[in-house]
């Protein structure tokens, strides 16, 4: 079975993309061709200043070193130093997010420019110093891990290195100065405490000796037999209640560190801290309290539970308003948030090993109980003096550690790195870093080609001429009678002839050439006349043709020389034919035929010269031509007088078709009165030229005198196929 693929859909549906493509490629193609120049204006500017650039371009020396974080402050995990770490913010602070922190702050960057400037680093031209550091430094942190680069890119090799340099050393310094910030206030806060436990240890010692004395105790004797039990479950118990004091200890300096923080946050804020931080640190002073109260009179109630997570919220809260506050600040240290986001986490866990550390206690005074009941005959003095010895011994035991924690800051704060170690130091390019030249030269030709397309296109886009016979016929309404290509001369006929002829004559030559009389009948050119002539005899089926009227919205649109045209097509085919130049202000058709301009028009109807003189025959079988005659001051009254309505209806008698050349629509009223005394009026739009806003305004003039408007013709029409069109122009070149 045969399938006809001009009206079955689904065959259709197969050849449509691919000939969407190639309308899409022919479209882009004519846009291209029409603005050619611009076109090649936008490419050679884009490509030459992007070649210009990679060829001018400094070569770029680029010096690196790698360098690797080590948390500061970390505690061996033994139980005494698990719950007392010297930089217990620091120590859990993620180590890329807190470098990132402090390289992006302010401070870091303004003690980067005065080492820099101190060292004699010399900016390149048209930078300052802090301009360099934003351009040419960068910082490359290695996901995942604890290394980062160190990078900088400069038009001169020491430079790149001297920058790399300072960053790393101020970088070093920035570190360990927030470091020792810390190791202060913890070394503050175990001072403190090493007050306080110095004397609790003389109370107990002096307790031991009062209570020894008065009860004459043998201390041996507490730890045989059964005391031997009791003995064990009242040092673990002590043991734990002195943990527990630790811990509440760690508990109170990562109160006293947050309030700290926000304290020194509300100073750089310049004392205008929003009434919600205010807000949030009593509410947090207040659900604290009452946490409190409640562990102390039952620790398994849901309700602390509850507070607890109230309590986290208020906190996360209080964060978030202070770094708002914050960001509006540029001075502001930029590290803080990281630092109060790390003391509310420690802070929780800290809580919950005070939770955990309190069960603990209930549950070993519960077992004392139970041992005194079921053991009644136990001294209570013999416990006594056995709690006290062990309070002692505990009491040393943490002293000790205070004292060596004490020390082991103090030499940490004297010797830290700041948590930052050189693996790489900076090096000296010796080469300049590959220019990838090739690389952006052809990415300026591309970028050169697409923004030529791009130009054009947006010219084409706002380009209000009529560009295809679909356009014209959906705008005017009017049916398009004819389409005439673009008249390509020989190349002799547009070469000057220096010395021989002058600029004006050379003119007319060329305008004479093209005329279709010097044309070979087989030229597209005479083609497209004969069928502009058919269709406008087709346009009058039942009247006899007599007279038209040729006019063009504008000047310079071709309407003289289809004119002439369409009378020399009328007179080949054996019509006698009268061609009249009604253009009483800028006549041409005198030249074209190569004749005179006088006697014509405007001597027949002032009756100074008759039909006997001012028509002239043209060299033409068939053709005669009307001259405009002699100068009129009048125009417009001439045209409508009633001597030229006598002459339309004498000629029309005389000869078999009249054709009227007239002025521009939009110039002058002529083309408007003759439309409305011949048999109509045929537009001839220039094609990609004639704007529409101005063939609408003709259209409308015409019709407003009741002129009758035959149809348009598109002249100049290029060889190539219209796009966005199906009809093409057939015939030779």
């Amino acid at each position: 079975m045969n399938i006809d693929t001009r009206t079955d859909p689904a065959a259709q549906g197969d050849i449509l993309p691919s000939a969407s493509l190639r309308m899409l490629f022919s479209r882009a193609l004519q846009v291209v061709l029409k603005r050619w120049v611009l076109f090649m204006v936008v490419f050679f500017a884009v490509f030459a200043g992007g070649l210009s650039f990679v060829l001018t371009r400094p070569p770029i020396y680029v010096s690196k070193s790698t360098v690797m974080f080590e948390q500061v402050g970390k505690n061996s995990g033994d139980l005494a130093t698990s719950y007392l770490n010297l930089s217990p913010v620091l120590s859990s602070v993620p180590l890329d997010e807190f470098f990132k922190s402090v390289v992006n702050s302010v401070i870091y960057r303004d003690q980067l420019a005065a080492t820099l400037k101190e060292s004699g680093y010399t900016p390149p031209e048209g930078m300052t110093i802090e301009t360099a550091i934003l351009r040419n430094l960068e910082y490359s942190f290695m996901k995942s891990s604890a290394f980062a680069d160190i990078i900088a890119r400069e038009t001169d090799a020491k430079r790149a290195r001297l920058m790399v340099k300072s960053a790393l050393e101020t970088l070093i310094e920035r570190s360990r100065l927030i470091h020792r910030e810390e190791l202060r206030s913890t070394t503050d806060f175990l001072d403190t405490q090493l007050a306080v436990m110095t004397k609790n240890m003389e109370d107990v010692e002096r307790e031991i000796q009062e209570f020894q004395e008065k009860n004459a105790i043998d201390p041996a004797d507490v730890e045989r037999g059964v005391w031997g039990e009791l003995y064990d479950l009242q040092q673990q118990l002590v043991e734990t209640e002195v943990t527990l004091s630790l811990e509440a200890l760690n508990y109170q300096s990562f109160g006293d560190q947050f309030t700290r923080l926000a304290m020194e946050t509300a100073r750089d804020l310049g004392g205008r801290e929003a009434p919600m931080v205010e807000e949030l640190k009593e509410r947090i002073i207040d659900l604290q309290r009452r946490i409190d109260v409640l562990l102390k009179q039952d620790p398994h109630s849901p309700q602390v539970d509850l507070l607890r997570g109230e309590l986290g919220a208020a906190r996360d809260s209080l964060l978030t308003t202070i770094s708002e506050a914050q960001s509006g600040e540029p001075k502001l240290r930029q590290e803080r948030s990281a630092l109060l986001s790390a003391l509310i986490d420690k802070r929780t866990e800290s809580e919950l090993n005070l939770v955990g550390l309190r069960n603990k206690q209930a549950f070993l005074r519960e077992r004392i109980r139970v041992f005194k009941e079921d053991h009644p005959d136990i001294l209570e003095t013999a416990l006594r003096f056995s709690k006290l010895i062990r309070s002692k011994e505990v009491l040393n035991n943490a002293f000790n550690m205070l004292m060596e924690k004490r020390e082991e800051a103090r030499i940490q704060a004297a010797s830290e790195t700041g948590g930052i170690k050189v693996i790489d130091p900076p090096n000296l390019p010796l080469k300049p870093e590959d220019e990838k030249k090739g690389f952006y030269a052809a990415v300026s030709l591309l970028l050169g080609l697409f923004l030529g397309f791009g130009v054009c296109f947006a010219a084409d886009l706002f380009d209000d001429s009529f560009k295809t016979p679909e356009e014209v016929e959906h705008i005017l309404r009017l049916s398009t009678l004819g389409m005439i290509p673009e008249i390509r001369l020989p190349r002799d006929k547009l070469k000057p002839e220096a010395g021989k002829i002058s600029p004006g004559e050379r003119k007319y030559r060329i305008q004479r050439s093209l005329l279709i009389s010097n044309l070979p009948p087989s030229n597209p050119v005479v083609e497209a006349y004969r069928t502009l002539k058919t269709n406008i005899a087709f346009s009058f089926p039942d009247v006899n043709l007599k007279s038209i009227t040729i006019s063009s919205p504008q000047s310079g649109e071709g309407k003289s020389i289809t004119s002439a045209n369409l009378a020399i097509s009328f007179a080949m085919s054996g019509l006698n034919t009268l061609l009249v130049d009604c253009d009483l202000r800028r006549p041409i058709q005198h030249s074209l035929f190569n004749t005179t301009s006088e006697p014509g028009l405007t001597d027949v109807l002032f009756e100074q010269n008759g039909w006997e003189k001012a028509p002239r025959p043209t060299g033409i079988e068939n053709l005669t031509l009307m001259p405009v005659g002699s100068s009129t001051p009048n125009p417009a009254d001439l045209i409508s007088s009633e001597k030229m309505r006598r002459f339309i209806q004498r000629s029309t008698e005389l000869y078999d078709i009249v054709i009227f050349d007239t002025p521009p629509i939009t110039f002058a009223v002529d083309a408007r009165l003759l439309a409305n005394r011949t048999q109509g009026l045929i537009l001839v739009i220039q094609n990609e030229k004639t704007r529409i806003n101005t063939a609408k305004l003709s259209v409308n003039q015409v019709r407003q005198v009741g002129g009758r408007l035959i149809g348009t013709v598109i002249n100049r029409i290029s060889a190539r196929p219209l796009y966005g069109s199906e009809y093409y122009i057939y015939g030779e070149s």
